[in-house]
């Protein structure tokens, strides 16, 4: 599938429309770098505990890899690219 195609499919998608109108109603700017850090800091900490809690489930393992590697580089994002870091030195205090 050409990029044209998977552009028209996701155009197509009943989620992106989802997202769409949940967009529409964000009351940040994302386009402003400490807000967008906010939304997704707090949006992400709510995922990674329901990873924690077992809520979030996943039938194929290209889902689970794709949904994680969002999530990590969201997370990276957040903490201005020290995830690798961070969690090595919280384990060792």
């Amino acid at each position: 599938m050409n990029l044209e195609e998977k552009a028209h499919e996701l155009m197509m998608s009943p989620t992106l429309e989802r997202l769409h109108q949940m967009a529409i109603g964000i009351p940040f700017d994302v386009n402003k770098p400490d807000e967008l850090k906010t939304m997704l800091a707090t949006c992400g900490a709510d995922v990674i505990n329901a990873l924690d809690d077992g809520r979030i489930h996943f039938d194929k393992m290209e889902d689970k890899a794709a949904f994680y590697g969002l999530l990590t580089v969201t997370t990276d994002y957040v903490m201005d690219g020290r995830i690798r870091t961070a969690f090595t030195k919280a384990t060792m205090n």
